[in-house]
């Protein structure tokens, strides 16, 4: 049995901190959710509705039942036990079956009519914001940085702390609002983040139930690739969209009705992302995109097909890019075993972009560097 005792708040350093006692096979862990202090009428104390999302994967993995001491909200509680959970444990043996044993409301949480994205400034976010900050039928208020555990290291404090410092640039540009949200997800939950990352951001959101009544969440996958994948969740987006609304705040998916290729070309004709598009992980928001990665030898490939790629010269070095063009579409071509890479090499066929040959010598030499760096990894 999991116990997910009642939400408190603790405040220390201008900043509150939303918590709750978790205990299991013996053990406690506090699990928190922290913001400015002139923001705490934000955060959903009395429910364990944010709680519940974020301890599910461990819970399901291990077979716990969960009991909760705050209320939850009846509608997800409703989602959860009557869809949600059943259909991953039919999916696979990855999650397991369990109950979840509370007291449920139907009251809605008083809040700000909020309407609200996740902010990283890639291809995902970007989408959104460009499509939902103007005259539509939910335009976007905020724009909101989660440290669901994205941010990783001795510098996770630093690399948090400098997204939110962009996205306060990239916020009053475009004439939006902010909230920051800190959580200590990766002390307590040490769980791989791509397994996990939809559940935790769908956390962070109902632990702002004060704050929003629409979230949109940016599906980092196309609804033509939907399956249950336990180790990517952005691939059952959709799914978890459906399954975890409360009667105060609505979920809806971002994106999952494009493909990425399509996102991209749609940003070309947004030019706010010339500044700030930024998909690597290698190097913070703010900075210029590492350009060698796999993520961005993707993505330049496409702007490139497209005939866009200069339009992008802030944030990523061009020339470097031309010099090395070899290289850059062989780390592309390994990796065509996933759609998303599949697709830009297919894009570039299809745009008849000449192929050097050197890049299929590249090809052979990265695959035999992968499987030797695979092999070391296992024996040691």
């Amino acid at each position: 049995m999991l116990n997910i005792g009642k939400t408190y708040f603790v405040r220390k350093n201008n900043n509150t901190r939303l918590c709750a006692d978790i205990t299991m096979d013996n053990r406690m862990i506090t699990l928190w959710y922290s913001v400015k202090t002139e923001q705490e009428k934000y955060l959903a104390l009395g429910k364990a509705d944010a709680f519940v999302l974020a301890i599910l994967p461990l819970a399901m993995r291990e077979k716990h039942n969960i009991v909760c001491e705050d209320v939850i909200s009846e509608r997800l509680y409703y989602q959860l036990t009557s869809n949600y959970i059943p259909t991953f444990a039919y999916a696979g043996t990855f999650y397991n079956e369990i109950e979840i044993k509370a007291d449920v409301t139907n009251e809605k949480y008083p809040n700000e009519n909020a309407v609200g994205t996740g902010f990283s400034a890639g291809v995902d976010s970007l989408y959104t914001i460009m499509k939902y900050n103007g005259k539509t039928e939910y335009p976007l208020t905020h724009i909101a940085v989660f440290n669901s555990g994205f941010f990783e290291g001795n510098d996770y404090d630093k690399g948090f702390q400098n997204a939110c410092e962009m996205a306060t640039k990239f916020a009053n540009e475009q004439k939006l609002k902010t909230v920051f949200l800190n959580t200590n997800f990766n002390e307590v939950l040490p769980e791989r983040f791509l397994d996990v990352y939809s559940f935790r951001n769908v956390s962070c959101a109902l632990a702002l139930q004060g704050l929003f009544s629409k979230f949109l969440l940016s599906s980092g996958s196309d609804a033509g690739n939907f399956k249950i994948d336990f180790h990517n969740s952005a691939d059952f987006d959709l799914l978890t969209v459906a399954h975890v609304n409360t009667e105060s705040l609505a979920f809806y998916s971002s994106g999952s009705e494009v493909t990425r290729i399509q996102k991209i070309e749609a940003l070309t004709n947004y030019k706010p992302s010339y500044k700030w598009l930024h998909p690597c992980f290698h190097t913070s928001v703010g900075q210029m995109n590492c350009g060698h990665c796999k993520k961005d030898c993707r993505d330049q490939a496409v702007l490139f097909a497209l005939g866009k790629l200069d339009l992008y010269k802030n944030v990523y070095d061009i020339e470097d890019f031309k010099k090395h063009f070899a290289e850059r579409l062989a780390v592309l071509k390994v990796h065509c075993d996933v759609h998303f890479y599949a697709d830009a090499w297919k894009l570039l066929e299809e745009k008849n972009v000449k192929i050097p040959e050197k890049t299929y010598t590249y090809e052979k030499q990265f695959k035999i560097a992968m499987k030797n760096l695979k092999k070391k990894n296992i024996t040691d």
